[in-house]
């Protein structure tokens, strides 16, 4: 419902232009009628609407002047100018003060109600977008369950995860803005709100409900997952049960991430209803066949000997297609076995040969282009890195940059950077960051009481804003959220 002031000083006027604007479009009611800007504007600081329709010639205070003070109160305000005037004065100051029409006494049905569908349309698309910032900003903070005041006339509704490609960070294939347009296409008869999310690449769709709606939403939901693969090539999709509360946007939204987290399966786009919480923050194991393989791609990783590593990727790769593995599970069988055979890999290394796969036939191609540059490292390169190794741990505790390292070693930085790059994946920079962050890792771990601050400073970071930033970028969470899991 959108709320609406009159003010004018003919009481019998004034009644009839409140008949007449409520009789104009359904969603607009008149709350507040006033026979002049000065009591207007004193009852508008207790009293907030949505638009304010005003005669100009009025005794104590004018409605251009009404106007003007009431903009410095509540800047959003729509104002429609009535006047049995035609004065071009007076239309040059209402559009300089930014009023959204001027209309002529006596009133014409028809134009009102073309005027107020337009302001409702524009104070409608303001909510949404307000209330959009809102949740991401919400979902964005260390305690993302407080509470904001969702649409009144909203009985409830059901929250929707897109996620366009395995994992949360990565390209978008549609921003906000296209997104919302298609969710609107797609459920013509449901008011809806898309948001971002804490990744780039998922969305949030809040779809309002009406009693009865939230049976019939499943079909449409197939049939707009269905035409996400015209736009994606792997567009995931998860909904919930109603919801009634704002309190539940942040815990239905992690439920529902998490499932993808953990369904999410290689070339295969779907679309799910989640009704609770299956995974919590717990891990899928392994099975031994699975073991098995890491333990020998590991051996073979570590003795060069690719040809007998392909094979054994291959076998893997099939083993996952045979039993749906999903990335989930594929990612964290990868990452321990690449961070066996090569501790100082880059986080973001296997992310990105994930992201790529549109088939599980396509993993164990994809992680020997990966593995096959780091396993064909000469002996003289090994002892650079060495080098390198032994430099950054004698100098954790200050910054280094690649002119001190490049003089040290008495190499060219050029060389360095592309050595470190074949060996570890990474920058020398970013190479000694990770050894930086797992001896911060290893003074949490040791000492619960340790603060963050004290590891910046030991570990030479310039401040804890930006070791809690690299931290997160190495680990996936910020230090303290580091400790609360070590200590539960």
């Amino acid at each position: 419902m959108f709320y609406a002031m009159v003010i004018e000083d003919s009481k019998p006027i004034a009644r009839d232009i409140k008949r007449q604007v409520e009789a104009a479009h359904p969603r607009v009611r008149v709350t507040a009628v006033v026979y002049n800007g000065l009591e207007a504007l004193q009852l508008l600081k207790e009293h907030p609407v949505d638009l304010v329709i005003t005669d100009i010639r009025m005794p104590r205070m004018d409605g251009l002047t009404f106007i003007a003070e009431a903009k410095r109160l509540r800047p959003q305000l729509k104002f429609v100018i009535l006047s049995g005037y035609s004065d071009f004065d007076y239309a040059r100051q209402a559009i300089q003060l930014g009023v959204s029409d001027y209309l002529l006494k006596p009133l014409v049905q028809s134009e009102l109600s073309t005027i107020l569908e337009r302001l409702v349309s524009e104070i409608e698309t303001k909510r949404r977008i307000e209330l959009a910032d809102q949740i991401a900003y919400n979902l964005s903070q260390e305690d993302p369950n407080k509470a904001f005041e969702m649409p009144g006339h909203w009985q409830g509704f059901c929250l929707a995860v897109i996620r366009f490609g395995y994992f949360k960070t990565g390209n978008i294939a549609l921003n906000r803005e296209e997104l919302e347009h298609h969710v609107r296409n797609h459920f013509s008869d449901l008011e809806c709100i898309v948001a971002d999310s804490p990744g780039e690449a998922e969305k949030i769709a809040v779809l309002a409900l009406s009693e009865g709606q939230s049976q019939s939403i499943d079909e449409n939901m197939m049939t707009f997952h269905a035409f996400l693969k015209s736009v994606h090539p792997l567009p995931f999709l998860a909904y919930s049960p109603e919801a009634t509360s704002s309190h539940q946007i942040a815990p239905l939204y992690r439920m529902l991430s998490r499932h993808l987290d953990h369904q999410v399966k290689p070339g295969m786009p779907q679309c799910w209803y989640v009704e609770r919480e299956l995974y919590g923050n717990r891990m899928q194991n392994s099975d031994s066949f699975e073991e098995r393989a890491k333990t020998k791609c590991i051996a073979l990783i570590k003795n060069g000997r690719q040809s007998a590593l392909e094979e054994e990727l291959d076998a893997l790769a099939k083993h996952w297609e045979s039993t749906r593995a999903s990335i989930f599970q594929i990612k964290a069988g990868l990452n321990a076995m690449f961070h066996a055979a090569l501790p100082m890999y880059h986080p973001d290394m296997v992310d990105e040969l994930l992201s790529t796969c549109e088939s599980y036939a396509d993993i164990s191609r994809k992680a020997m282009d990966k593995l096959s540059p780091l396993m064909e490292q000469s002996e003289p390169r090994g002892q650079i890195i060495q080098q390198i190794d032994d430099f950054f741990r004698a100098n954790l505790h200050r910054h280094i940059n690649m002119q001190e390292l490049s003089e040290n070693l008495n190499y060219s930085a050029t060389y360095i950077i592309r050595v470190v790059k074949q060996s570890r994946g990474m920058t020398p920079i970013e190479y000694f960051n990770k050894m930086k962050i797992d001896e911060a890792k290893k003074m949490l771990d040791s000492n619960e009481n340790i603060m963050v601050k004290d590891i910046a400073d030991a570990l030479g970071f310039t401040n804890q804003h930006y070791f809690s930033k690299v931290f997160k970028q190495y680990t996936g969470c910020t230090p303290s959220e580091y400790k609360n899991r070590r200590t539960h």
